[in-house]
């Protein structure tokens, strides 16, 4: 048997007794905070996205100076029927789609940041914004982002918002 032969084979064999671990697990989790989590038409709904180095060794991550979530992560809502609600002008200028007349452009100011072994970094955004959320039902939010490493998806715990009917006297 050849040496290249015999260290494949003994890559394999290691392997399969897991003592070489060849993971694409990536290197960050993300958490979503929503508040609050019932709320009337048109009302504020603050998103937080946590991004924590889940790693042994400092990674770089890309992202946008002003830490709005819509432009660093993929933001998911469904209606209880599995359909997205309405995208807002605004969500398409951000992914740089066609707005219609007159023009709606959004740029960001991106940048690499360093996160140590166990920190976090935070961005935030108003889901309001970003998705026509005036029809009362419950709303199933989660977010993601690609592991440039690894081209997984991560994606964060989901969370449910309930949009719920004005009272009579509003």
């Amino acid at each position: 048997m050849s040496r290249s032969a015999r260290v494949l084979l003994l890559a394999m064999m290691l392997t399969a007794f897991g003592l070489i671990a060849w993971s694409a697990e990536a290197p960050f989790s993300l958490t979503l905070n929503v508040t609050p989590t019932v709320v009337k038409p048109g009302a504020k709904i603050a998103v937080e996205v946590v991004l924590t180095n889940t790693s042994n060794k400092e990674i770089f991550v890309s992202r946008d100076a002003g830490f709005q979530a819509e432009m660093d992560y993929k933001i998911e809502v469904l209606d209880r029927d599995g359909k997205r609600p309405p995208e807002t002008r605004y969500l398409r200028a951000v992914r740089g789609e066609d707005t219609g007349h007159p023009s709606m452009v959004v740029t960001g100011d991106y940048g690499n940041f360093p996160l140590k072994p166990g920190e976090a970094t935070k961005d935030t955004t108003n889901l309001a914004e970003l998705f026509d959320l005036s029809r009362p039902g419950e709303y199933v939010i989660h977010v993601g982002r690609i592991d440039p490493m690894s081209k997984a998806t991560v994606k964060s715990n989901t969370v449910t918002v309930t949009v719920i009917v004005k009272d009579a006297g509003e």
